[in-house]
Parts: C-alpha cells; structure tokens; sequence
C-alpha cells in the first residue's frame, strides 16, 4: 500500500505512475484455496546521466545497494583482471564476478530490486500419508526425502522434505495430514543459468552486448542501469517473470485444478527497457516500473517514490554535473515522509511544556534528517510512537509474535509493516487500521505523549539535546556474538525513505539496522575518477588497519578514489601480496 501521487516511474524516464482499475473477481479462487488451510500464517537506489548532461561530455552513473547491515560488510570491494577483462566492482564474497555493480574498461553497470515476482503458492491436496497429490482429477507420486541436520552440541534432526512435480516443493503445511503449500519458483523450476552470465558481462564492451549476455540472468529479478564509454545510457528488467493469471500471483491457489499454471516466460525482448531517453537521466530507486499499460504483471511490491522523487529533483539541478556532483546526491536526506507527519501533527494540542517545545522543533525543521536535528529526532520517535499505538492494537494481535513452527529470522514484527502502510492511511483519514473507536487524532495524540516520554527518558529534559544522531547510530555486531571483534559505533543521519537511507528497528529501537552496504559514482570519461566507499573497510580482519578504516567517511556521506589503471594502483599500493601455487 503506497501513497501513489507523483511517483515518476522507471520506463519512460521522468513519466509519473498512472493507475487503472483492476477487476478483483478474480481473487475469490484465492480465498476459496484457503480454506483448505487449517493454520494461521531488498532497496536500494541507481542512477545514470548522460553524457550531454554531464561536464565530461560522457555518462556517469551511481548508487547504492540497501541490506542489512553486516560485519564484515556485505559487499567487498575488488578488482579483478586477466587477458580476457579487466573488471571493479563490489562482490558477496564467495560468489564470482562483480554481478551487480562495476564496470570493466568499457561498461559500468549497476542494479537494483524490481521486486518482481516470480514465485507463487499452490493449496495441495494428499493422501496416503502424502505420498501422493492431487493434480488435474488424477493422484500423483510426490517425492519425498529425509534431509539430516546435523547441529554441534545436539543431535541430528531428521527433516521430511515433500516436493510435487508440477508446483515445486512444500513449504507450509504438513502434507502427512492431507493438505500443504507448494513454493513454484523460476529458480527452482529448471536448473538456473544465472551464474553462466558472469564472464561473459565482464568481457562485454558496449551496453548491447550486455543486454544480450543478461538474458540468461533468472533471478532475483533486477532494474539494471548501466551505460558504455561510447556514451549510451540504457534500463533493462532482467531476469525470468512466468505469465500467469492475477489470482495466481496474488495469493495461494489451489493445485489440484491445473486452472493457475504457468504459460512461459515473459519474453526477454518485451520487459521494460529503454534506451538513451530524451531526459538524458535514468532514475530507479525500487519504485515502480512502468505504468498500468504494460501488458505483463510483474509483481505488486514497490518501494514509496520519495527515494526516487529526491533523486529526479536533485538530478534536475545539474548542469555540467561532475563526479562531486552526483556524490552529493548519496548525502540527500531531506523527508519527503516527513510533510504530512509534521502537518498532522502541528494541528495538535500540546499537553504540556515538553509537548509544545516538541511541536515548536517540528515546525522550525526543513525535513532534513542530519545527526544533529532536534525536529528530525522528534518526527522519527513520535512517528514510531504512533507505530507502536497501532500495532498494539486488537486488529494486530496475531502478528506481535512468531506464528506456530516460524523460524525467528523470518518473523517481522507488525510495526515494521506498519511503518510503510500507516502514511496512505492517515492521509485519507481512514481508521481501519486503528483500535476499536480510536480516530487519527487520537493516535497521534497518543504518539506525541508517547515520543516525548521517550525522547525525555533517553536525551533528557531539555529539548535542546534531543538531537538523532545521540539516537541513532551505526553499531554493527558480529555474527560470533564477540564484542572484542564488533566496529566501533558512529551516529548516522538519514531513515527509511531518504535518499541516504538508514533504517531504524521499527518499534523495537532507534539504531541503523539497514541501509546502505555500499556507495559508488563510476565516471566513464576517466576510469580513476570514479568513487566508491563501503560502511566498514576492505577487510574483515577484526585486526587490520582496515577493518573500519572507512566507516567515518562512509556515516558522512563520502567516497573514496576506486584507482582503477595498474600505474595508479602500483604507485599507490600500501602492500602486495602475491599469491603462488
């Protein structure tokens, strides 16, 4: 549910989203499978200009990816050469290639999530002690298999793993008692080509060929942006989305009918593309892709276009950009969330001194979300006050805690969902989602109070100090559970819709859980120009000098050199180490 008023789209660059009606008799088949089942139940930012909006007179392009946070950091920076490329970029250790953001001497490429959605769920009948499933008026041998887990310090757990032939394998459900749901998944559904397109990107030199190298990529399903030195710019969604129907990809259909299966792939040559656009610039910042004309569905989930809208306004400034022009873009942290919020809540009645002296920051703040903001601590503290209200809340009782057998890494916590889905609703002034007789009022009455206790408790009386870095920091912990081996913390501006995005753990604290595990500006005019930088340092030896060497640079927003030619490197090198058989 995203408030979807001037949100500009991906394909055609600069066009804002144009909704149509959607018939919704289609999704009765969805709530008729469910009764069979007796159990309760990504972002990141890319950019391109072109050449002719540039001072170099070729494209430069940027971005940067958004996980969670990790130690060491969820991307590592390499650069990888031989006679056949010679290629930089950021990788997941482990994995060959730099698959989603680098170049080589001829192209630089970058992606992020297009939320696509290429796996659907199927209600599947058993029998027989789910040695059979029901498919097409015929019962049909589901495989099954014992997969033994083997723990240190306790026994191995024996795990039955059912799998049907046409839907893929049961994830939910107990199929022993009759019924179950399958996960059918482009991934899974023939054996994945997507690693075989790792070479051949890194040798490609010009965008063309890039393109036609993807068209093996299966998923996730990306926007990649990616531009060449003869000065192109281009968009492409790659990776496999199966044509189906709307009920089939909006909720768990029953298996047993053969009326919601799949009738291939969306052709490669007719997903959302562009090339050079008049505008000059490519924006994607996880919103959506293209408008309700596009014949295929690609998928429902989309990122709010706030990212995406400061990102166009920033880039509409630019004249002759430079490298040190589309880096500051990386530092934008003005709200755009933020407007309805401090509106709504300027209209209340303060309660008491430490309410109004609240309300008086929220109304001197320019929606800048920096470290050293009062009016930013406040929006963020009451906003995630008036979280709480609402999740706690009768109508969301069943998702405060884990459901039945869910493993705890894959549990979140209502607020977190309400965080995104709160603002739509406040702006119509729709309740639904309110407890019993509360009105918007009263929950942001109820949030103000809230806020400023919180606020009071952990800052002080005095509102002067109530700044969100004091709250908000970057404090990593590593995954041995060993302090002596965690970084340094360092206060972080920024929330979740700024362009500089740094999420905090809705409802449960206020320190940076997620955001940016990475930023980069490639300058395709001169290689070495380019800039990149990533939370902590290039090595995850607790012990280096460059364990966390750039985390300062990185909490504020800045980039370092990504040398790039070998007489740049060699000149410059603190150490080599060489490596023999």
């Amino acid at each position: 549910d995203v408030d979807i008023r001037d949100c500009p789209v991906i394909v055609p660059p600069g066009a804002l989203f144009q909704p149509r009606p959607h018939d919704p008799a289609g999704l009765d088949t969805v709530a008729d499978a469910m009764r069979w089942v007796n159990e309760s139940a990504g972002a990141s930012n890319a950019w391109v200009l072109a050449g002719d909006r540039t001072a170099s007179g070729r494209p430069l392009v940027a971005g940067d990816p958004h996980r969670a946070f990790g130690v060491p950091n969820v991307y590592y920076q390499c650069h990888l050469a031989c006679d056949a490329f010679d290629a930089i970029g950021l990788a997941f250790v482990g994995v060959p290639g730099v698959a989603h953001f680098g170049h080589n001497q001829h192209i630089a490429w970058c992606v992020t999530n297009a939320f696509g959605d290429y796996q659907d769920l199927y209600v599947e009948r058993f029998r027989d002690d789910g040695a059979e499933y029901e498919h097409a008026g015929s019962w049909q041998r589901a495989h099954r298999r014992t997969e033994i887990i083997a723990a240190r310090g306790a026994e191995p757990r024996e795990i039955e793993v059912f799998e049907t032939q046409h839907h893929g394998p049961v994830v939910f459900g107990n199929p022993v008692e009759g019924y179950g749901i399958a996960m059918r998944s482009t991934a899974l559904d023939h054996p994945s080509t997507g690693l075989s397109v790792i070479a051949p990107m890194l040798r490609a030199t010009n965008v063309a060929e890039l393109f036609e190298v993807m068209r093996g990529w299966v998923d996730p399903v990306n926007n990649l942006v990616a531009a060449d030195t003869n000065g192109t710019i281009a968009y492409h969604t790659v990776g496999h989305i199966p044509v189906r129907s709307r009920a089939t990809a909006w909720g768990p259909v029953p298996g047993w009918t053969a009326e919601h299966e799949w009738h291939g792939l969306v052709p490669y040559d007719e997903l959302p593309q562009v090339t050079n656009p008049p505008h000059g610039a490519i924006v994607t910042a996880n919103q959506r892709i293209t408008n309700d004309e596009y014949p295929h569905y690609l998928g429902q989930d989309v990122s709010r276009p706030d990212r995406a809208s400061r990102i166009w306004a920033r880039l509409d400034e630019l004249v002759d950009a430079t490298v040190a022009d589309v880096a500051a873009v990386h530092r934008d942290r003005r709200s755009l969330g933020a407007d309805l919020w401090v509106e709504r809540l300027l209209a209340l009645a303060p309660q008491d001194d430490y309410e109004r002296a609240a309300l008086e920051l929220l109304a001197a703040w320019d929606r800048n979300v920096d470290v050293d903001s009062a009016g930013a601590a406040v929006y963020v503290v009451v906003r995630d006050a008036v979280t709480r209200f609402v999740a706690h809340g009768p109508a969301f009782a069943e998702l405060s805690t884990p459901l039945p057998d869910e493993p705890p890494v894959t549990f979140q916590p209502a607020g977190l969902r309400l965080w995104v889905l709160l603002p739509a609703r406040l702006a119509r002034d729709d309740p639904v989602v309110l407890p019993p007789g509360a009105s918007w009022n009263d929950a942001l009455t109820a949030g103000l109070a809230d806020g400023v206790s919180v606020l009071r408790g952990q800052l002080g009386d005095d509102p002067q100090r109530w700044r969100w870095g004091a709250l908000h920091h970057f404090a990593a912990r590593h995954p041995l559970g060993d302090a002596a081996l965690d970084p340094p913390a360092v206060e972080v501006g920024g929330e979740w819709d700024t362009v500089m995005s740094t999420r905090p753990a809705i409802g449960v604290g206020f320190d940076a859980v997620w955001g940016s595990v990475a930023r980069y500006v490639f300058d395709l005019n001169d290689w070495d120009e380019s800039r990149w930088v990533v939370p902590l340092g290039a090595s995850g030896d607790r012990t280096s000098p460059h364990f966390a060497d750039q985390q300062a640079a990185w909490a504020a927003g800045e980039l370092f050199p990504m040398r790039y030619s070998w007489d740049d490197i060699t000149a410059t090198a603190e150490s080599t180490t060489t490596l023999t058989p």
